[in-house]
C-alpha cells in the first residue's frame, strides 16, 4: 500500500503534535504505511516533532526550511512524495496546509488536511487561518477533532461533504503508582500534604492562565496547595512575573516544556483548564485516560468530554469560581474509572488512526479525487 505523508510545522511538543506523533505511531497497525514531514521552524533552528520522533524510532523527515514560505522546503516535499510514492499528503496546520497544496500540483496525489483549532491571538496568526480557509475549500478532504468547528469550514466554503468528524486520539496513561506518585511529587518539589494542580499547554492568550494565578492569589496562603505549570510560549514571561507580583512564587512552579509529561500526571490530583479557546484538548483526555478530575471552562468540546467525567467540573470564567473550586478540592484525591473507560473506548490512538485509515481508503476508493476548481 502507498504512504500517507503526515506533515507539520510546529514550535514545540503541544497537544496536536502528540496527536500527530500518535497517529503516525499507531497508522501501520490499521494497515497504512506512514510517514512524517516535519517542515524546519526557522525561528528555533531546529523541529522538535522531529526530534522526538527521532526519540520514538518514528520514520520522520526534516525538511529544512529558511522562512515562512520557502519555495526550496516545498520542493523537497515534492521529491518526498514521488520518492515515496505517496498517494495522500495530510496537513496538520496552515503551513503545512499551504505547502502540500503546491507541492502536489501535477502529482497524483490527495490533500487531506485536519483543522486543530484556530488560534487568533496576533495579526500573523488570522492571517495564516485566511489563507488556510482559503485553500480547504480545495482539499479532498478536511477532518475536524470538534464538532462546533464544522460550521466554521461551512461557513467558510467547504463542502460539507468533504468534511469529516475524527475525534482525536491519544496514548492512554495507566494509573498511577503509589511509589510513582512519591517520586513525581518529590521531583516536582511538592509537599506531602499538598493537593496538587496542573496547568499543561501552551502558555498563550487563549489560555487564559492569569484568571488561574489571581483566583489562587484568592485562597488563603495557609492552604496546602500546589500549582504545575507546564508548556513554554509567548506569555511564560508574564505569568512568572505575575506570580511574583501576586506573592505565588512558592505555591507556583513553572516547569518549562517537558517532553514527558507522563510524570506530571502522576504528581497532580486535578488537571485546571480556565481557556478561552478549544478544540478537543488532548490535556483533558490524558487527564480521563490518568483518572485524574478536571476543573475546566466550558469551550469547545470540553463539556462533551467531561459528560463522561462524572469527578470534573465545569466552571464559568470567574476567579472567584476557580478560587472556591479549588478550595473545595483541597485534600481530595478522585479515580475516575468511568472516564478513563470513555476514553480507552473511544479516544484511544488505536481507535483514531483506524478512522482516518478508513478515510485514506475512502478516497483511495475514489479513484481520481476530483478537486474543486
Amino acid at each position: 500500500m502507498r504512504p500517507v505523508v503526515q506533515l507539520r510545522s510546529s514550535a514545540g511538543l503541544y497537544g496536536a503534535d502528540r496527536m500527530v506523533l500518535a497517529l503516525a505511531r499507531h497508522l501501520p497497525d490499521a494497515g497504512q504505511a506512514s510517514v512524517l514531514a516535519c517542515i524546519d521552524n526557522h525561528h528555533l533552528g531546529h523541529s522538535p516533532l522531529h526530534d522526538e520522533a527521532q526519540r520514538q524510532h518514528q520514520d520522520s523527515v526534516l525538511l529544512p526550511s529558511k522562512g515562512r514560505l520557502d519555495t526550496g522546503a516545498i520542493s523537497t516535499l515534492r521529491g518526498l512524495l514521488r520518492s515515496t510514492k505517496a498517494d495522500c499528503v495530510h496537513a496538520h496546520d496552515p503551513k503545512s496546509a499551504v505547502y502540500a497544496w503546491l507541492a502536489t500540483r501535477g502529482i497524483d496525489c490527495a490533500c487531506v488536511a485536519t483543522t486543530h483549532g484556530w488560534i487568533e491571538t496576533s495579526t500573523a496568526l488570522r492571517l495564516y487561518n485566511r489563507i488556510e480557509r482559503a485553500l480547504l475549500k480545495r482539499y479532498d478532504a478536511v477532518v475536524t477533532v470538534a464538532q462546533p468547528q464544522v460550521d466554521n469550514l461551512v461557513a467558510a466554503g467547504v463542502a460539507r461533504d468533504r468534511i469529516h468528524s475524527i475525534a482525536n486520539g491519544i496514548e492512554m496513561i495507566e494509573p498511577t503508582l503509589p511509589q510513582e506518585r512519591l517520586l513525581a511529587r518529590q521531583r516536582f518539589r511538592c509537599e506531602p500534604g499538598e493537593t496538587v494542580f496542573a496547568a499543561i499547554g501552551r502558555l498563550a492568550p487563549e489560555k487564559n492562565l492569569s484568571l488561574l494565578l489571581h483566583a489562587m492569589s484568592r485562597i488563603g496562603e495557609d492552604a496546602p496547595i500546589h500549582l504545575l505549570v507546564a508548556g513554554d510560549g509567548p506569555e511564560f514571561g508574564m505569568l512568572a512575573l505575575l506570580i511574583e507580583a501576586l506573592g505565588l512564587r512558592s505555591r507556583v512552579t513553572m516547569l518549562g516544556a517537558l517532553d514527558d509529561c507522563a510524570p506530571i500526571y502522576a504528581a497532580m490530583d486535578m488537571l485546571v483548564l480556565p481557556s478561552q479557546s478549544e478544540g478537543m484538548p488532548l490535556v483533558v483526555l490524558e487527564a480521563m485516560s490518568a483518572g485524574k478530575p478536571i476543573l475546566a471552562t466550558a469551550v469547545g468540546d470540553v463539556p462533551a468530554l467531561l459528560a463522561h467525567a462524572p469527578c470534573s467540573r465545569l466552571l464559568p470564567a470567574d476567579e472567584i469560581a476557580w478560587a472556591d473550586a479549588m478550595r473545595a478540592a483541597i485534600g481530595t484525591r478522585s479515580d475516575d474509572a468511568a472516564a478513563r473507560a470513555y476514553v480507552r473506548e473511544f479516544h484511544s490512538a488505536p481507535v483514531m488512526a483506524a478512522r482516518y485509515a478508513g478515510l485514506y481508503r475512502t478516497l483511495r476508493g475514489a479513484g481520481d479525487v476530483a478537486r474543486a476548481a
